[in-house]
């Protein structure tokens, strides 16, 4: 088996087209994990464009065509990407995913948390480095916000797909996206990424402690330049 570091969850969207690019100029070695739900009118699309990305940078590409969905998709849809994740790790010996989730998917994550109810380990729950039953999950984009992730897209021109499902308010994460994050991040970005870091900080006794085998793995900072 050959022991490989990073699997990139991708999708075609804009986080996950960012990290691609942020990745192969960071000069992090990695390959390609992706799920395809079958329910939006783009994935065709999408997937041509993983295959394309591939090809043309050597990464092996893992697909994985999820069943039909009746119910809770939300939280249905994400157990199969991690068990889905899991699984390639396991059986090709890949040690971390690298996930895409940003400073506004983390805003929106504490913000269901606190409304369905939830302590400390709840609304931390999205973290640059953590663990999902052996597999080690890493977010190197977790403290840039979406604004930036789409500045440095057009400013370098890469293509990028939108999830036309993100306009449907009926999902949790939906409302909490149009209703409340679009509204507080143009003005209160700062605040919200020191928040998170203290949060992290002050809650540290009562995760693993995980070591960043990646020095460089926050490449998202070099925005900031």
């Amino acid at each position: 088996m050959r022991l490989k570091q990073n699997l990139l969850a991708f999708s075609g969207g804009v986080d996950s087209s960012a990290l691609f690019f942020l990745l192969l100029e960071a000069g992090i070695a990695f390959d390609v994990a992706m799920v395809d739900y079958g329910v939006r009118p783009e994935r065709e699309r999408e997937i041509a464009y993983a295959k394309e990305l591939c090809a043309r940078y050597g990464k092996e590409l893992f697909i994985h065509t999820a069943p039909t969905i009746a119910t809770n998709f939300e939280h249905t849809a994400r157990n199969v990407r991690y068990e889905f994740f899991t699984r390639v790790c396991e059986e090709r010996g890949y040690h971390n995913v690298v996930m895409a989730h940003q400073l506004d998917d983390r805003l929106e994550w504490f913000l269901m948390q606190l409304c369905k109810g939830s302590g400390i380990l709840g609304l931390g729950g999205l973290r640059g480095i953590s663990q999902w039953r052996g597999i080690r999950i890493i977010r190197p984009l977790i403290e840039s916000s979406r604004e930036e992730i789409y500045e440095y897209l057009h400013t370098h021109k890469y293509t990028f797909f939108e999830d036309s499902s993100n306009a449907d308010t009926r999902f949790v994460r939906n409302f909490f996206r149009h209703n409340v994050v679009r509204a507080l991040m143009p003005r209160f970005t700062q605040g919200v990424r020191r928040s998170f870091r203290i949060l992290e900080q002050e809650s540290e006794g009562l995760f693993p402690q995980i070591h960043k085998v990646l020095p460089s793995v926050f490449v998202m900072r070099r925005l900031a330049i």
